[in-house]
């Protein structure tokens, strides 16, 4: 009888906390030289947490007791429910190429944020948006996508959560038509910065050639 209770001891101890701990950690996305991953929410290294109150703060998220909140992407049947206010996003990323800055693809929502801890231990955070003035983003992108910076130093792995939202039924409906969630794509960031001036470029010929036609 002794045993028994001795036994049941250890599989609330140790047991029954490494299976919460497995199932709230997500699957570390490797990226590799060419740092373009598309369908995080497929390969396991992005889970999620769907705030139906809209009133978590990034402060209540990150704690460690909250983690076991966060549940695999690919395992949520309804990403683009009605209820939903806003989404917080948490993927584990190592970097296994040469550069160590990158910019995250987010397609278009009305908030974005990005957090994550450097070597220092000090958060990070860049926010941006459809709502943020163009002149105020981290990473200006003329085809009106929402960019954020990323960083990881080499051969090093992270945690980064993201915040995105917008209150628009236009731009939720447009998220649920287009799967924002299948189209976040990582770029290395020079890259991005060199899309960006393409875009520009581009933008600034069709508006000369509509001024001078009009």
């Amino acid at each position: 009888m002794r045993n028994f209770g001795l036994h049941f001891y250890f599989l609330i101890v140790f047991f029954i906390p490494w299976r919460v701990f497995a199932q709230s950690s997500p699957v570390p996305q490797i990226i590799t030289e060419d740092a373009r991953i598309l369908n995080f929410n497929k390969n396991g290294a992005m889970q999620v947490y769907l705030d139906k109150t809209g009133q978590q703060s990034f402060e209540q998220v990150s704690k460690p007791e909250f983690r076991v909140n966060f549940v695999p992407m690919a395992s949520v049947k309804d990403l683009y429910a009605p209820d939903i206010q806003k989404y917080w996003l948490k993927m584990e990323l190592k970097n296994q190429s040469s550069t160590e800055k990158f910019a995250l693809n987010l397609q278009m929502w009305e908030y974005s944020a990005i957090y994550w801890q450097d070597s220092s231990k000090n958060w990070q955070q860049f926010k941006s948006g459809l709502l943020t003035p163009f002149a105020q983003r981290p990473i200006q992108h003329w085809d009106r996508m929402i960019y954020l910076p990323l960083q990881l130093a080499q051969n090093q792995q992270n945690t980064f959560y993201i915040h995105c939202y917008s209150k628009d039924d236009r731009i939720k409906k447009s998220a649920q038509t287009y799967r924002f969630f299948d189209k976040f794509i990582l770029y290395k960031y020079n890259l991005a910065e060199h899309n960006s001036r393409i875009s520009a470029y581009f933008f600034s010929f069709y508006a000369g050639i509509g001024l001078i036609m009009f």
